[in-house]
């Protein structure tokens, strides 16, 4: 069953849980699909890059790093909108059953976890709540260094609904997996967000914390997931035979861009005051009510048992010079004998229709570059001499 969606400012995604048992995955040795993780760590000896295979599970990609000393393995789930990275603490005990997360990392274990302020601290006689806002040291890749995190505990039934990061208030149901998903498991939120700027120091989460302390001269971070295991890089990550086609940016300090216009059924309709981002924290995409009906209305009669997918988008999204494609493929599955669809209609109540988030379900498929130096974001593509046919001589 499908939840709604509730976005405030934060564009956040409220839901239910999986009703899966904590036995039926050890994401912390082997995955479901029998990744080791504890050979995830990679490095190109060519370049000032490292990367990390993700961590397939269902059909969502992680994201595996290690926090704390000694090291922990936490899967998290990239975030562009967002600058913090989030854990639950192992003394947050109602954590699953309050926000649906697995605990994995605890402060209390951690030699270097250094606590800044308590981001929320409620008391009464039957319960207390605590959030830690502190520096950890957190590898991705071969690179180490210190980050600010969020560390959640509880010992309550009942979980705080809002902490602040940044400027934005964020639900800590926020942190809650998709509830679609049969194997989705959630153990941290690692935050990509561009860095906010003149924000005070007495605002919860202000300081820069940003992922570009990870990043070297040139920085980029690349999410690939053209291929079936996926790869998450610190740096540009392409081929020499492929080129980065830039969406065109949408003015504001995030990685937003503009979308000119869209093709659906043969035909090309404009796009006004149309902006979208790519989040890969969330599965689905979220689209206005009519854009959806239609595309979804035309999937389903395409393919009514989710089958006989030829290859072909079905969609098609313009920003600039890059064409954003939607493949059935990635955004239909079979749900109880069903063929749904994971574009999802906003709800205009709470954020304006003017907006599309392209989730996992887009990114399947593509290669998606962040621009740090300047909030950018373009897409990987070999160059127009390979994909041409071969001429007959």
């Amino acid at each position: 069953m499908r939840f709604s969606l509730f976005f405030v400012s934060q564009l956040l995604t409220f839901g239910l849980c999986s009703e899966e048992s904590k036995e039926d995955i050890n994401v912390f040795g082997q995955s479901q699909d029998g990744i080791d993780i504890d050979k995830q760590k990679g490095r190109f000896p060519d370049t000032d890059i490292d990367s990390v295979n993700m961590v397939r599970i269902g059909d969502m990609y992680y994201v595996p790093i290690l926090a704390g000393t000694p090291p922990q393995y936490i899967l998290t789930l990239p975030d562009t909108q967002i600058q913090t990275t989030i854990f639950a603490d192992l003394l947050c005990i109602n954590c699953y059953s309050g926000i649906k997360i697995w605990p994995k990392f605890s402060n209390y274990q951690s030699s270097t976890f250094k606590t800044i302020q308590r981001v929320f601290d409620r008391n009464d006689r039957y319960y207390s709540e605590y959030g830690y806002f502190g520096y950890e040291t957190v590898s991705i890749g071969s690179k180490t260094l210190e980050k600010a995190v969020l560390d959640i505990t509880t010992n309550m039934t009942d979980v705080p609904k809002y902490f602040y990061s940044g400027t934005r208030y964020l639900s800590t149901e926020y942190l809650i997996p998709n509830p679609s998903l049969h194997n989705v498991y959630n153990t941290g939120v690692l935050g990509l967000g561009y860095p906010l700027e003149n924000i005070s120091n007495d605002v919860f989460f202000s300081r820069n914390n940003s992922i570009l302390n990870f990043l070297g001269e040139k920085k980029f971070v690349t999410i690939d997931l053209r291929e079936d295991g996926g790869k998450f890089s610190l740096g540009l990550k392409k081929n020499t035979n492929e080129t980065i086609v830039w969406t065109k940016p949408d003015g504001n300090a995030g990685f937003g861009f503009k979308l000119d216009s869209y093709t659906f059924a043969n035909g090309i309709l404009p796009l006004t005051d149309m902006t979208a981002e790519v989040n890969p924290r969330y599965e689905e995409i979220y689209m206005d009510s009519d854009i959806a009906y239609k595309i979804n209305t035309y999937a389903i009669k395409q393919y009514p048992n989710c089958t006989g997918f030829n290859g072909k988008h079905i969609a098609a999204f313009t920003s600039g010079n890059y064409t954003l494609k939607l493949f059935p493929q990635y955004f239909m599955e079979l749900e109880e004998g069903v063929c749904k669809s994971k574009i999802i209609p906003i709800d205009p109540r709470f954020i304006s229709p003017k907006k599309i988030i392209f989730g996992q379900s887009f990114l399947r498929g593509n290669a998606m570059v962040l621009g740090y130096e300047e909030p950018k974001i373009g897409f990987i593509e070999k160059t127009f001499q390979d994909i041409m046919p071969a001429k007959l001589i």
